[in-house]
């Protein structure tokens, strides 16, 4: 959070190497020590305590932090190998512009074995349709960060219940609104409001490593 406050690249670099130098996965510092300080900042900014221009500055940084880690993941040999096939397609709802939160989490599916897409920018309920028909996925996870982002979950789900798409995915939704219960469930879909809650929505098959989930 001060190398963020700060907008200092080379503390962030220091504090990587630092963890790395105690073991921790290059995925689990995307997850234990960056995405926690988005939620932070996304308080602060809802209590007025931060401008929009200070939420949107640690973002930028988050994602200057993001690309470091993300290099370190592409070499990691103590991850697990790519899965060729779709097992979970990931999505923003429409209207929410923040993406690492789903960058985030398809890095540690991939590290965990399972076979991702991210649809970024999500794209029309009937073009959704078209690639859930060509993917076939498991799991169909949309992240919301304003409770009014709901009502285009809501259009998914009903498209979804009604188009010829093979096997329907099971739809979680997941993010900024569901982690501070400020969405209420609806039928079709499950809520989850972390990862560990995830993974207990996900079958095991799909996600062989559960034992490496982090604490977070």
């Amino acid at each position: 959070m001060v190398a963020g406050r700060s907008n200092d690249p080379h503390m962030a670099a220091s504090i990587v190497a630092a963890a790395l130098d105690v073991r921790m996965r290059p995925i689990d510092i995307l997850l234990g020590l960056v995405s926690p300080t988005l939620y932070c900042i996304g308080n602060e900014w809802e209590d007025g305590t931060v401008s929009v221009a200070d939420e949107h500055r640690h973002t930028a940084f988050c994602e200057l932090v993001f690309e470091l880690v993300r290099d370190m993941i592409a070499t990691d040999k103590s991850d697990h190998p790519i899965v060729e096939p779709v097992d979970i397609i990931l999505m923003n709802a429409p209207g929410n512009t923040h993406t690492l939160g789903i960058r985030f989490l398809e890095l540690w599916l991939t590290s965990n074995g399972s076979g991702s897409l991210v649809l970024d920018p999500p794209p029309a309920i009937e073009e959704l349709a078209r690639v859930v028909q060509t993917t076939q996925p498991k799991f169909l996870l949309i992240s919301v960060a304003l409770p009014e982002q709901m009502a285009a979950v809501s259009q998914i789900v009903e498209l979804l219940s009604r188009a010829a798409v093979g096997t329907k995915p099971q739809i979680i939704v997941g993010g900024y609104a569901v982690k501070f219960g400020l969405v209420q469930p609806i039928a079709g879909i499950a809520l989850a409001s972390d990862i560990n809650q995830l993974t207990g929505l996900i079958a095991a098959e799909t996600l062989p490593a559960l034992n490496r989930v982090p604490q977070t």
